[in-house]
């Protein structure tokens, strides 16, 4: 996914299409895990995923694909509670 800068209602009707499109994707291919980051982590968390990397995606997403085999990893993990 890709954040959207910006509050404009073009953008915000962007947003919901594509989180429309997640949640159809999630339900054909439950078994896929959906990851999305940015710099800026506020900018994808209207996004429906089940994981979000904050910062550097390049070094993170080694550490969350050992946290997902049960590997040891440097993650910190937070629930998001809804």
């Amino acid at each position: 996914m890709f954040p959207l800068g910006g509050t404009g209602k073009e953008n915000q009707m962007k947003v919901q299409e594509m989180v429309q499109v997640l949640h159809r994707l999630k339900a054909k291919y439950p078994k896929l895990v959906w990851v999305g980051g940015a710099q800026n982590i506020s900018a994808v968390l209207a996004y429906p995923l089940d994981y979000y990397v904050g910062g550097y995606g390049e070094y993170a997403i080694i550490d969350l694909l050992k946290y997902l085999k049960g590997e040891p990893n440097t993650l910190k993990i937070h629930k998001r509670t809804y």
